[in-house]
């Protein structure tokens, strides 16, 4: 039986028109389906201070800090978006639940009230910075007696911190930022300067001359070691959810490795790591 010409053009035609509506059909159905998932993607609101290097405005991911945050929300399947404000008012607009958490922040009992606390996203080891040509040796804080340590104005360091540093007759001279402090320790008129080992370095790298950072050194003796976390506050009714979610995506990069990835740079001694601003938070 022989078929018709004809015939078989129009078949074959109807098979290749009815092939593209359904690719067009297939295409729409996953363009739907990737923009709703898109659209119902829960974006995380957070509050932040300037503190490089690890978190900033301006710096890439925003800081250490704060790409591991990042990272371990998109683990979660959770989207991040930081607002940027003076350290006080970035706490503030959390608490009060315009926002739905802070970074980076020490627990406390008085934050405990308020907030949802993660699990610890950094640990930081603060020391005291001097001069290359002042040398000492100390192991507790009386060892230090009669020193002037140029304190920046608003910042506790620790929880007993100052009051332990006076009861054992150390000299804390209050100054408006730790930049201010390091050029007095140059000129002579402060001889220690608390602060984070990281935060520290990156001040002298990045706002000194070659000249004038290469008398800087510090004690490898820390005073103090905090954890940093994220806050949520206890007002808003996903705050646990949130903080929940931020665990698992935490404990996720930790054991994928990703966790080690981020943080390394601020280990490696060739990479400049730079400066605490004066709005570091009273508190932390």
């Amino acid at each position: 039986m022989f078929e018709n010409p004809k015939t078989k053009g129009r078949s074959h035609s109807f098979v290749l028109y009815r092939n593209r509506i359904l690719r067009l059909i297939f295409f729409l159905i996953i363009l739907f389906v990737w923009s709703d998932a898109h659209a119902n993607k829960r974006i995380v609101r957070l509050t932040s201070g300037e503190w490089p290097p690890y978190t900033s405005k301006d710096l890439k991911d925003y800081g250490i800090f704060s790409k591991i945050v990042t990272q371990a929300f998109i683990v979660s399947g959770y989207e991040v978006e930081y607002g940027f404000f003076p350290w006080m008012r970035s706490h503030e607009l959390a608490k009060g639940g315009s926002w739905d958490g802070s970074v980076a922040w020490q627990a406390t009992k008085e934050r405990e009230k308020d907030f949802y606390i993660s699990d610890p996203v950094i640990s930081s080891q603060k020391v005291f910075f001097h001069r290359k040509n002042l040398s000492f040796t100390w192991n507790e804080l009386k060892d230090l007696q009669g020193m002037r340590v140029g304190t920046t104005r608003g910042y506790s360091y620790s929880p007993t911190f100052r009051s332990m540093a006076q009861r054992n007759g150390l000299v804390l001279i209050d100054v408006d930022s730790d930049i201010l402090a390091l050029k007095l320790m140059l000129k002579g008129r402060i001889d220690l300067h608390p602060n984070d080992l990281h935060v520290g370095k990156y001040i002298i790298n990045h706002y000194f001359a070659t000249n004038e950072a290469e008398q800087f050194t510090y004690h490898p003796k820390s005073f103090y070691e905090a954890d940093d976390s994220v806050i949520f506050p206890k007002i808003l009714p996903d705050s646990q959810k949130l903080m929940n979610a931020l665990n698992h995506g935490l404990k996720t990069l930790k054991k994928s490795g990703q966790y080690e990835e981020i943080i390394a740079p601020k280990h490696d001694k060739k990479i400049k790591i730079l400066v605490a601003l004066a709005h570091w938070p009273p508190g932390k």
